[in-house]
Order: C-alpha cells, then structure tokens, then sequence
C-alpha cells in the first residue's frame, strides 16, 4: 500500500445479511480513489465468498480486496488499529459490536442506518449512511477525500468510546430503572 491510500476494514461473519456486495459495488465506482479493503472473517456461505470474488475480479478491483480468515483477540485488535476506518453496511444487525470495538480502537465507522450502532454515534465517529450503494459510495468517497470530516471522525471517538463503557452502560440502564420504577409508584397512588 501507498502512504497515501486509506485502508478499509470489514471484519465480521462473511454472509449475505452483511450486504458485502454493497461495499464491493460502492468501491467498485471509487477505482480513481486511494483504498484497500480487507475483508476478514469466518466464511459461512463459500457460495457468497466466492460470489463476492468474481465480483472484485469483474469490478477489476481484485488486487485491492484482500479476503483474509478469522482474527480474534490481539490479532483483531491490530487489524483494526491498522484500519483507517471500518465500514459496516448489514441489511440488518441488532447493534454490531465492531463497530463499538472499532471505536474503541480509535477508528471512525461507516454504518449503515439499519445497524444498531448507528443510534449510538450521534454524528460522532463516523458517518451513518442507507444501506444502497449510491449512499454507501457517499460516505466512502467523503471519508477517503474529505480529510477535515475524516480528523473531525477521529477527534470524536474519544468521547464517543467513553460512553460505550460497560460502566457508562450500566449506568444509562439504572437510570431507565429508577425512572421505570418512578412511573410505577406514580400509577399504584
């Protein structure tokens, strides 16, 4: 890789409900841009992996899309430290905890809206985007080029991993208890 390119991670189960192929698709438009991507993690569907591998040769963009196995513990952490950002765009996740740890490593997320980190970022780092190609190409493209929105992602994490805690958590969950509890003893009066 160039100096200059920025390194973008996926990290997580490989399958369809990821919506893989729109982030391939997305970067297929960016080929004039600076990037790699790594997509990392086990491959539950090789049909999927392989559709997704014909699909980078087509795009012609194979020798920038590095299908690399499983990483866990320290050797996730590194990958994501490596990463200039991590990009997740499921059809649907609950929360996705990659993006929470990605974070946590002080690397700015794209998600998609249909992700439930995206409720937590608060345009805080990253961008949160719709899960069509057209809206996925947008925020690559502003990550990769925009440097100013790119330092803006950065400076935010910090705060942002603050509140994602497993203390701050706790304490945002007691606060929806004591207020729960508050209605209760309103309504039995």
């Amino acid at each position: 890789m160039q100096p200059d390119e920025k390194l973008i991670i996926w990290l997580g189960r490989i399958e369809p409900i990821k919506n893989i192929e729109a982030l391939v698709s997305a970067l297929g438009e960016l080929r004039q841009l600076p990037w790699h991507l790594v997509i990392m993690g086990p491959q539950e569907s090789p049909g999927y992996v392989a559709g997704l591998q014909r699909m980078v040769t087509d795009l012609g963009i194979a020798p920038r899309v590095h299908f690399l196995p499983p990483a866990y513990g320290d050797e996730k952490w590194a990958a994501l430290a490596d990463a200039d950002f991590l990009a997740l765009v499921s059809h649907s996740e609950s929360w996705g905890n990659v993006a929470a740890e990605a974070v946590a490593a002080g690397v700015p997320v794209l998600v998609t809206e249909t992700c439930g980190f995206a409720s937590a970022m608060h345009n805080r780092g990253g961008l949160v985007v719709e899960k069509s190609v057209s809206a996925i190409r947008t925020g690559l493209h502003r990550l990769i080029t925009d440097r100013q929105l790119y330092a803006d992602c950065k400076a935010t994490l910090p705060t942002l991993a603050a509140e994602l805690t497993w203390e701050a958590s706790v304490k945002k969950l007691a606060m929806v208890f004591e207020g729960w509890s508050d209605q209760q003893s309103i309504i039995r009066v």
